[in-house]
């Protein structure tokens, strides 16, 4: 059942999750592309959330003793790494959909995630679901499918704009491939994080977040150039906010 005390992170969690395609999305320059580098926009997203997940075990520690380390810590350690991979192509991901389609767009798409979850929760973890359950994956599906009906063809009568129309209808195909791939693979991500995360519950959940961050943050080291740090130093204040916020949205997922 859901807990009213959750709702206030549930609320700033959506709110967040709305805003930030918005803000990648306009963080775009004149030609739709990136002047940043965007492994070094995710690897920052991870070391946000790292930092927190450190604090709050700190925190956590100072009120009562927790074990952190189990009789195979390497093994564990070792064990968060797929959902971190899963998660640092997801999230690489988000930048390419957002280059494809609009906002909009793609906060129609992703709502495939729970599709996918629903059906993942009862494959792997054996969950149950209910007849309403399936009937709102159904109607959820097929929302999501009517929003990508093409409308009314417009008149056009010179070929230079037949192929302009061409290329958007590819673009937006591009565009939708990749978020059928993404919401599949963040179901994936979430369902192997739970399934980490009920194995062990006596773990803290901030110990096991530091393991899956650092993995988040190794992968995406290796590509974090120096063009993030050259469009900071460029002076754009609105463009360098606008990267900060969407770091910083990023980072609460």
């Amino acid at each position: 059942m859901f807990n009213p005390d959750q709702l206030p992170y549930t609320c700033s969690a959506a709110l967040f999750m709305a805003v930030q395609p918005i803000l990648v999305a306009n963080s775009k320059n004149a030609d739709g592309r990136f002047d940043y580098s965007v492994p070094a926009s995710t690897m920052l997203s991870e070391g946000l959330k790292l930092g927190i997940s450190v604090v709050l075990l700190i925190q956590q520690r100072m009120q009562a003793p927790l074990t952190l380390l189990r009789d195979n810590p390497m093994s564990e350690f070792l064990s968060y790494m797929l959902p971190a991979l899963i998660y640092f192509v997801n999230n690489n991901f988000l930048f390419l959909i957002l280059q494809a389609v609009d906002p909009t767009t793609f906060q129609l798409l992703s709502q495939m995630k729970t599709i996918f979850t629903g059906l993942l929760f009862r494959l792997f973890l054996k969950r149950h679901l209910t007849v309403v359950q399936y009937l709102a994956l159904v109607t959820l599906a097929c929302g999501t499918a009517c929003s990508q009906l093409p409308s009314a063809p417009h008149a056009v009568g010179v070929s230079e704009s037949s192929v302009r129309v061409g290329r958007s209808a590819l673009t937006a195909m591009w565009g939708v491939a990749l978020s059928v791939i993404s919401s599949l693979l963040s179901a994936l991500g979430g369902i192997y994080s739970e399934k980490l995360l009920k194995g062990r519950p006596s773990a803290s959940i901030h110990w096991q977040n530091i393991q899956l961050y650092v993995w988040g943050v190794v992968f995406n080291e290796e590509d974090a150039s120096s063009p993030a740090l050259e469009c900071a130093s460029s002076g754009d204040f609105a463009f360098v906010s606008t990267l900060f916020v969407s770091v910083l949205n990023q980072s609460t997922h």
